[in-house]
């Protein structure tokens, strides 16, 4: 049973990582005037290097 528990956890951790790397996504995409493309572009791959490396970890 902890095995199967600790599949769901890793089901929801996963998820809620995703959703939090959609809405920041999200957030920038629409701010995007604020910063120049440069300035956006490295934002960007910061966060999708940040989510590769925390689903690396799980």
């Amino acid at each position: 049973m902890d095995k199967d528990m600790s599949k769901y956890e890793l089901i929801d951790n996963i998820t809620n990582d995703l959703t939090s790397f959609i809405n920041l996504y999200a957030f920038v995409y629409l701010t995007k005037d604020s910063y120049s493309r440069k300035e956006c572009g490295r934002i960007i791959q910061g966060m999708e290097k940040d989510m590769v490396d925390r689903l690396k970890q799980k």
